[in-house]
């Protein structure tokens, strides 16, 4: 009886010289600082929006906000309505920037603010910012959803895995993700899963195109050795593999292109740009290499679409989806550009007539009608 009253006494006295730490301290004081906004960019239908404290914002204050709150309005509007909140609780960093969703509409003026909210309930504003959604150049014509059937998906898709990289064959599109095989009748939006386990790299820091032609089709294996495997896309079998030509400083194979006499390459460049080359679709062996195409074009996303005259390249950095030609014959890239009216498009195709993309916000297949093509 004894041992078990002393056993009680030293838990007793242990917790009376141990000291209540709060983990996340209650929010108590009125900190003089303000949340400051600005406008990161913004296209016809969302805006980027990133956020700093001014003065920095203090340890303790930080540690109890627990909602941002994101308004909007229209220019013409006297109110504010919120559109999206973030909920910090879910949060070891708070995020820096904030992308709305798709809700713009073109041509008309709008004024955005933030709003942080602390657990005690209550809120500092921030400043507004102004801003006019562009106008939509080109059209939608058609979309095809992707396959709801999660065999069509790889492991682990909610890291992003999504067809980066498509092509247009005989009235079908393919897709690839992750080695996963897609083909898509255009007619009909049947889809049939061809492949699992092709071995070809696409993910978030490689992306490759997938240049059907013919049923023939050219992957890369190795990214930073420019190693290729030469596909039939009926049989699945590899027909050949070879290491092709890099330009000397290049980092990666990006984009390919097979035109059925044709094998074109794009190599990025560690210090900025790329630079496209005509190889030997027999052994990959360099034909001809273009002049290096600056960064103030290409960023990142680069594919490849063939209309029988000139390579289009696509360029999707952020809010800023275009494409431009590249004249094979002479190597000189279009000064002038034109917009793909689709949201996050990813990947480019040619039918013959339109241009097609994989769209991720609507995760579709998208012909495009690109104004002045």
């Amino acid at each position: 009886m004894m041992k078990f009253i002393s056993s009680i006494a030293i838990v007793l006295f242990f917790f009376s010289c141990t000291e209540k730490v709060s983990i996340q301290p209650e929010y108590t004081g009125n900190t003089d600082w303000t949340p400051v906004i600005t406008l990161v960019e913004n296209n016809y239908h969302r805006y980027e929006l990133a956020w700093r404290s001014s003065p920095e914002i203090p340890l303790e204050v930080e540690r109890n906000i627990s909602q941002f709150l994101y308004e909007l309005k229209r220019a013409v509007e006297t109110d504010f309505s919120g559109i999206d909140s973030l909920d910090l609780t879910r949060y070891m960093i708070i995020p820096a920037t904030y992308r709305s969703k798709p809700l713009l509409e073109e041509l008309v003026g709008y004024s955005a603010r933030m709003k942080v909210r602390y657990r005690d309930g209550t809120e500092r504003t921030s400043n507004e910012v102004a801003f006019i959604a562009p106008e939509v150049k080109g059209k939608v014509l058609k979309r095809i959803p992707f396959p709801d059937d999660p065999s069509f998906y790889p492991p682990f898709q909610s890291l992003g895995y999504f067809p980066y990289a498509i092509s247009f064959d005989r009235g079908f599109i393919y897709s690839i993700q992750r080695g996963y095989l897609t083909r898509i009748d255009t007619a009909s939006g049947e889809a049939v899963l061809l492949a699992t386990n092709l071995d070809q790299i696409a993910d978030y820091n490689d992306i490759t195109d997938l240049p059907v032609h013919d049923n023939i089709t050219f992957l890369t294996r190795v990214t930073d050795k420019g190693i290729l495997n030469r596909y039939n896309v009926q049989t699945l079998q590899v027909e050949m593999s070879f290491e092709i030509s890099r330009p000397e400083g290049s980092s990666l194979l990006r984009a390919i292109l097979y035109t059925g006499t044709d094998l074109y390459v794009m190599w990025e460049y560690w210090d900025g740009g790329s630079q496209v080359l005509r190889l030997d679709p027999a052994n990959g062996q360099a034909l001809e290499t273009f002049p290096k195409i600056s960064r103030s074009f290409y960023w990142f996303y680069h594919t490849f679409a063939f209309d029988g005259t000139n390579i289009w390249i696509t360029d999707y950095l952020y809010f800023d989806y275009k494409i431009a030609h590249f004249d094979p014959a002479t190597g000189n890239m279009a000064s002038n550009q034109n917009q793909i009216p689709a949201f996050e498009p990813r990947g480019v195709a040619w039918d013959g007539s339109h241009f097609w993309v994989y769209e991720l916000d609507t995760h579709s297949y998208v012909k495009v009608e690109l104004e002045g093509i």
